[in-house]
């Protein structure tokens, strides 16, 4: 579904001829001077600095700390690098053109890694849509400072002035739009919002619910290194029979050995007793932040055991863990699709004149997994038998290009339509052959075939 209807085409038409919307000054005063702000000010204020910290943790998090940084970046290449495909139910040549010529102009495949995963890190990405006028058309895409941006909208979170939705202004804890703000209109933005709840302005970070217990699990690391540090070495004591003269004379007397605590082996000489004091027993119990860890970790989508976490674990645990995993990844590319991918789709087609909603778009992501040569042989026998159940060559080019992410849909649908009927049988025949007879696929693979030529035993 899209967000903009027919009558945002003129909307899109008249702000493109006109330069960003002026900076209006707006001045705020307070609505009741003898007691000063209001409730509904204060309860903004609140959810301003909440979503600020949240933000400035996370940040910190992410540059301090390599798990969540991993579990951010191994989530957006995951989700990805499969790349993408955008296909029409509705036929359309001219709105083809448009919209692969933005993706190639605006490098999306390339740079939807990084917006994913910045999202991830700030539950927010504003990213700017700059304009070509005389063409039409969208020429660039930049992300916003996250916290210096602001959603204009009411408590419903609906947009009373579209062309004033956004503002931003590098002023902290600003919940009411300065006199120096510069706004964005609803068309010049596209909002990525991570977590959102139905409602509210701005989504959240990745795991900042488990904000407390990543910072016991930090905090108990620390207090174990600092453990090690002073009380895991051994300590010796040396009991001498005499007054301070003795133990003064025997300290000098021991002096280099006293003096070198690294050596191997170290005698000591006297009349004194030695007796070793071991260090701290429990200096390796660290099951408490184990379970913080656990605690913090239970908000990835991303298991431990992927990014080599994993303690105790048998294959059908892992593999368990796996497939949840990938059913986790397709929520995310759709979320990817749904956030950045289709809204700016949907602005380019209404900025060439085209409505999204006539055009039933539809977004398709790849097998992450590599293709090999079996796997292609697999796809084609399989799209051979549902060919022959009489299933249509669009069907067959999205189930193909849906495990085969180098090729379009709509080119493979106008190769089976040049082709005769046995042609994807011919291919899948060929590819058996190879993959049967590796070393030379023009031969039949027969294990009666024999050679005439001599082999080692012959020798003998």
């Amino acid at each position: 579904m899209t967000l903009y209807n027919e009558a945002t085409l003129r909307d899109l038409a008249r702000s493109l001829r006109k330069s960003r919307p002026e900076t209006v000054i707006v001045q705020t005063t307070s609505p009741n001077p003898r007691r000063g702000y209001s409730p509904v000010h204060y309860k903004m204020l609140a959810e301003e600095r909440d979503r600020a910290g949240q933000v400035i943790n996370s940040k910190a998090l992410y540059k301090g700390d390599g798990r969540y940084k991993a579990i951010c970046k191994t989530l957006a290449r995951d989700a990805t690098k499969s790349g993408f495909t955008v296909s029409l139910s509705k036929p359309n040549r001219k709105a083809e053109q448009v919209i692969n010529e933005l993706i190639d102009r605006l490098k999306l495949r390339d740079r939807v890694d990084d917006f994913a995963r910045l999202t991830f890190r700030d539950g927010d990405s504003f990213l700017e849509l700059s304009f070509d006028e005389r063409e039409a058309q969208i020429m660039g895409i930049t992300r916003k400072p996250t916290l210096g941006m602001r959603r204009n909208s009411n408590d419903a979170d609906k947009f009373e002035q579209p062309d004033r939705a956004y503002w931003y202004s590098n002023k902290p804890n600003q919940v009411a739009p300065p006199p120096d703000a510069i706004w964005f209109a609803d068309y010049q933005m596209v909002h990525a919002r991570w977590d959102h709840d139905e409602g509210e302005r701005y989504g959240s970070p990745l795991m900042s619910s488990g904000r407390k217990a990543i910072k016991m699990t930090r905090e108990g690391e620390e207090d174990v290194f600092i453990r090690r540090k002073t009380r895991a070495g051994q300590r010796i004591q040396h009991k001498i029979e005499g007054d301070e003269t003795a133990i003064e004379e025997y300290i000098d007397r021991n002096q280099v050995a006293l003096d070198d605590p690294f050596a191997p082996m170290i005698d000591y000489f006297g009349n004194a007793e030695i007796k070793v004091i071991a260090g701290d027993p429990n200096i390796g119990d660290i099951k408490d932040i184990l379970h913080h860890l656990d605690t913090w970790w239970i908000e990835s989508p991303v298991p431990k055991a992927i990014l080599g976490y994993g303690r105790d674990l048998n294959r059908d645990v892992l593999q368990e863990q796996k497939a949840q995993y990938d059913e986790s990844i397709e929520g995310v590319q759709r979320w990817i699709g749904a956030q950045f991918i289709l809204p700016v789709i949907e602005i380019e087609l209404l900025l060439n004149g085209i409505l999204p909603e006539d055009l039933g778009l539809d977004l398709a992501w790849g097998n992450k997994k590599k293709v090999t040569t079996k796997d292609i042989l697999n796809i084609l026998q399989g799209a051979q038998i549902m060919k022959s159940l009489g299933l249509t060559n669009e069907i067959l080019a999205q189930v193909i290009a849906k495990y085969i992410p180098f090729l379009n849909p709509k080119e493979i649908a106008d190769a089976l339509e040049q082709g005769d009927a046995d042609r994807l049988a011919a291919i899948a025949n060929q590819l058996g052959q190879a993959l049967n007879n590796p070393n030379n696929p023009d031969e039949p693979d027969d294990e009666n075939n024999q050679s005439d030529q001599p082999n080692e035993d012959d020798d003998e």
